[in-house]
């Protein structure tokens, strides 16, 4: 039964990572069409600040063994995965903004579209799985 339920958490994460890696990709080559290979690649770069702190929060919060007396520990780890998601997303608009240049526009659209499209994206997938 632990190991069905940590399954299930497992591939329901990793589903919403490639639907919202297939968003990503299918925005970007949007802004491609419409403005230009500049612009797809800033998209990309707003996809990227979304997806990677995603990724990290997926991998730590679901590495945990789940078992009797665990409650405590699982909601932990989604505390400090949460503040990982957190630093590693204001790391990389630090880091990408001071260091590329990019368009404004089709990052911040991007990463708003993404962090928007989770929340869909959770819902329909939660009454999948």
């Amino acid at each position: 039964m632990k190991q069905k339920l940590a399954w299930k958490g497992l591939t329901l994460a990793l589903a919403m990572i490639a639907c919202q890696l297939t968003l990503i990709l299918a925005v970007s080559a949007a802004w491609v069409h419409l403005k230009g290979i500049s612009a797809g690649y800033a998209s990309l770069y707003g996809g990227g600040i979304y997806l990677i702190p995603q990724l990290l929060f997926s991998l730590f919060t679901l590495n945990r063994n789940l078992g009797p007396g665990s409650a405590g520990w699982v909601l932990w780890d989604f505390y400090v995965g949460a503040g990982i998601k957190l630093v590693s997303t204001v790391a990389l608009f630090v880091a990408v903004l001071s260091y590329v240049e990019v368009d404004h526009l089709p990052l911040y659209v991007t990463y708003s579209l993404s962090l928007f499209f989770q929340w869909v994206i959770t819902i329909v997938l939660n009454n999948r799985y």
